[in-house]
């Protein structure tokens, strides 16, 4: 809510909140079915011609405590695919 009060609600782009991305659509591999694996942003930034201008996740620090390994996968899947790094 701070980050949010602080930084977005005042923000002169348009932004989403909690906007889902798809970074891996399911798949079977050697007859194993694999689960869509989706990430959702805290907060998006779209620039003027609606490109993303920012993608910002809030964790409660920067220490493995506070990114969890699934989560750090997740924002290498989603920065490999679209080329826009995840701002925590």
């Amino acid at each position: 809510l701070d980050f949010y009060l602080t930084f977005v609600r005042e923000c002169p782009y348009r932004f989403d909140i909690q906007r889902s991305f798809i970074i891996l659509d399911s798949c079977a591999i050697g007859g194993l079915k694999y689960r869509r694996t989706d990430y959702k942003a805290d907060f998006v930034i779209y620039n003027e011609d609606n490109s993303i201008r920012h993608v910002i996740d809030i964790k409660n620090g920067y220490t493995p405590y506070a990114i969890d390994p699934k989560s750090r996968l997740k924002f290498k899947m989603f920065g490999a695919k679209t080329g826009i790094p995840i701002e925590v």
